[in-house]
C-alpha cells in the first residue's frame, strides 16, 4: 500500500494478513513499516480499516495486493485521475481488468509499451467511467474516505467489500475511473492463506449484502455486447431505454461512450432502481404489464437477458414499436436453449434448472435462432444484425454435435456452439 502526498509517494505500508509462510518474520527485518495481524487471517473489511486507523493518510492511499506489479508511473497517474472533483476511486488497466480497451498486457515487460499504446489510442480519452474497481489495485482520496466512511468489517471477501463501497460511492454522488495511463500486471502469486477461505467468505458476505441492500446479486459490469450494437457517432444525440436496467451499469457505459445520449431505465427490483436513479432516469416498472413510466419515444430499446424472463415476450416486443421513433431499434441479448451443453443434458435424459445460466430457473421462455428471427418478423421488425457469444466445447460435445448435424437439414454447427445471441432489429412500417 502506498500513501501519496503532494511531493510524491510518502510511504509504503505492508500489511501481513496472518500469513504462515514466514512473511511476518521477514518483514520484521525490513525498513518498511508494516501491520501484522497475529490473530489469524482477517477479512478485508477489517484489514483495510486497520491500515487506515493505524496510519495517517495525507492525500490518498493506493491499495495494492501482493503479486500486482504496476508500471513505474502508474501511482502518479492514479493520483492525477483523482484530481477530478467527482472521482472518488481510480483503478489501473491490468491483464485481468479492463484490458479489452487497451493493448495486451502479457507480462511486466509489456507495461510501458501498453501505457504508450493507451496514450496514443482512444481519441484522447484517458479516463473511463466505471461502477467497479479492481480490488487488487485501486486508489482512493482521503476526502472520499471522510465522505463515504470506512469499510464494512462484517464483509470479508475483498470483492464484496469493494462492491459495497462502490454502491455507497454511487449514493454519495462520486464516481470511479479506470485510468488508461496507469497499467499493472497481475501475476498468479498467492501470498497468504486468505485465498483458501475466499469461497466461504463470499457465500457469507452475500447473505450480509442481501440483508443490507435487498438484492441477491450486484451487477456492476456493463453488457458490452449491447453497447457495441449502438451505431452512432460519439457526439450524436439520441435516447435509449433499457428494460431490466438493474443497477444501471450498461446505461452508465452508454453515457460514457456517447456523452450526448439521454438514458432511461426500468426494472422490477425496487432496491436496484434506488441505486440506478443516481446514474440515469430510472423507475420501477414491469414491462410484462405492457406499460412504461415514461412519456418519451426512444431511438433504442435494449433488453439484456430479459425477454426469456417475460410472460409475454411477443406482446412486449410488439408494444415497443409504439415506443420507438421511426426507424428505431431493439437491441437484445438472448440465451440459446439449443446450445450443445443443453443438448447433451437432454440426451442423458435431464433438463436440470440452475440458479444461473442457460437453464436459469427464472426463465419462462426459451429461444433458438429460428425462434428469435420469427419473434421479430411477426412483430414488425427487420433483423439487421444477429451474432453470438461462444465458448470452447468439449470433445464429447463435438461428437454429439456432429451426430445431430447429420440428422438435420436445417441446422448448422454455429447454432449449437452459440451460447447467447445478440440481435439488433429495426422497426419497420406496417403494411
Amino acid at each position: 500500500m502506498a500513501g501519496k502526498s503532494g511531493g510524491g509517494i510518502s510511504n509504503i505500508i505492508i500489511a501481513d494478513n496472518g500469513s504462515r509462510d514466514g512473511s511476518a518474520q521477514w518483514l520484521s527485518g525490513q525498513r518498511h513499516e508494516y501491520v501484522w495481524f497475529d490473530e489469524g487471517t482477517q477479512g478485508y473489511g477489517k484489514l483495510w480499516n486497520a491500515v487506515l486507523e493505524n496510519f495517517e493518510t495525507e492525500d490518498c492511499i493506493v491499495f495494492l495486493e501482493a503479486g500486482v506489479y504496476p508500471e513505474k508511473r502508474s501511482l502518479c497517474a492514479l493520483w492525477t485521475a483523482l484530481q477530478a472533483e467527482d472521482v472518488g476511486i481510480a483503478s489501473p488497466v491490468t491483464n485481468f481488468f479492463f484490458q479489452e480497451e487497451s493493448g495486451t498486457i502479457s507480462g511486466r515487460e509489456a507495461l510501458s509499451q501498453v501505457r504508450r499504446y493507451n496514450a496514443r489510442n482512444g481519441n484522447g480519452k484517458l479516463y473511463h467511467k466505471s461502477l467497479r474497481s479492481n480490488w487488487k489495485m485501486w486508489a482512493v482520496r482521503k476526502d472520499t474516505l471522510a465522505k463515504v466512511g470506512h469499510f464494512k468489517e462484517e464483509l470479508k471477501h475483498p470483492e464484496e467489500v469493494l462492491t459495497d463501497y462502490s454502491l455507497r460511492l454511487i449514493q454519495s454522488g462520486l464516481r470511479q475511473d479506470v485510468c488508461r495511463l496507469a497499467c499493472a500486471y497481475e501475476s498468479f502469486f498467492r501470498c497468504s492463506e486468505v485465498y483458501k477461505e475466499a469461497e466461504l467468505w463470499q457465500s457469507q458476505d452475500r447473505i450480509y449484502m442481501k440483508m443490507v441492500w435487498g438484492m441477491n446479486y450486484f451487477n456492476l459490469r456493463p453488457n458490452q455486447s449491447l453497447v457495441a450494437r449502438i451505431q452512432e457517432e460519439r457526439d450524436a444525440e439520441f435516447t435509449v431505454l433499457e428494460v431490466g436496467c438493474d443497477l444501471g451499469a450498461t446505461l452508465y457505459e452508454i453515457q460514457d461512450t456517447f456523452p450526448g445520449c439521454t438514458t432511461y431505465g426500468i426494472d422490477i427490483n425496487e432496491a436496484a432502481v434506488k441505486i440506478a436513479k443516481h446514474l440515469t432516469q430510472a423507475e420501477y416498472g414491469n414491462i410484462d404489464e405492457l406499460t412504461i413510466p415514461f412519456g418519451e419515444k426512444f431511438d433504442y430499446i435494449i433488453f439484456g437477458d430479459v425477454l426469456e424472463h417475460l410472460r409475454h415476450p411477443e406482446e412486449v416486443v410488439a408494444m415497443c414499436r409504439g415506443l420507438l421513433k421511426e426507424g428505431g431499434r431493439i437491441i437484445a441479448s438472448i440465451p440459446n436453449v439449443m446450445h450443445i451443453s443443453v443438448m447433451e443434458e437432454l440426451i442423458e435424459g435431464r433438463f436440470r434448472y440452475q440458479d444461473v445460466g442457460l437453464l436459469d430457473r427464472t426463465h419462462i421462455h426459451f429461444f433458438t435462432y429460428y425462434e428469435i428471427m420469427e419473434l421479430f418478423r411477426k412483430t414488425g421488425y427487420k433483423v439487421e444484425d444477429i451474432d453470438g457469444v461462444t465458448f470452447p466445447i468439449s470433445e464429447k460435445e463435438e461428437k454429439i454435435m456432429e451426430t445431430l448435424l447429420a440428422l438435420s437439414d436445417n441446422t448448422e454447427a454455429w447454432m449449437y456452439k452459440t451460447f447467447q445471441y445478440v440481435v439488433r432489429a429495426r422497426k419497420q412500417g406496417l403494411d
